[in-house]
């Protein structure tokens, strides 16, 4: 059995992201990109796969940070159904965990409520299957060399934060 996902091309524009998978069994140059679902509407601004290709986050200006299972078929042409992070239309980094199973999202860094002594978490960790909220961490800057500042081992039963000047090691789950 083949383990491998199917080959396949992500479009974005402001109208819409597009998904084509390509027919790699096919001679007809007509029928390789035929297969074509609308995942959503609007404009997007980032997109990741998870490293074995059957989820894909998507950052929507109009809703944040959707996360659409790939393993399940859709309809061409049929917009399709998302798990929601909420309060993610600021996100400004966002990938997988190793195998898929957690998201890391960053943001900038907002000022404590008024009577808090902390500013809310803003690298947060969540599930990528329920898009629920699991822990995060505050980090007030962050560059694309040093992301992402929370990696898993290869199984995710180790997830390793680096912070400043040294490296944090937590269970993984």
């Amino acid at each position: 059995m083949d383990t491998n996902p199917p080959c396949r091309i992500l479009c974005r524009s402001k109208k819409a992201v597009e998904l084509y998978t390509v027919n790699e069994t096919t001679t007809d140059e007509n029928e390789h990109y035929k297969n074509r679902v609308v995942l959503a509407n609007g404009m997007s601004t980032l997109h990741s796969f998870s490293p074995d290709g059957k989820k894909l986050m998507v950052n929507l200006s109009s809703t944040g940070v959707n996360v659409f299972d790939l393993s399940k078929n859709s309809n061409e042409n049929e917009e399709s159904k998302s798990t929601i992070l909420e309060h993610t239309g600021k996100v400004a980094f966002m990938s997988f965990s190793s195998k898929g199973s957690y998201i890391i999202t960053w943001e900038r860094a907002q000022k404590p409520a008024e009577g808090e002594t902390e500013a809310p978490p803003n690298l947060k960790i969540w599930s990528s299957t329920t898009g629920r909220f699991l822990y995060g961490f505050v980090m007030k800057l962050c560059k694309k060399s040093q992301w992402p500042p929370v990696r898993w081992s290869h199984d995710e039963k180790k997830a390793f934060h680096l912070v400043t000047s040294e490296i944090r090691v937590y269970d993984g789950h």
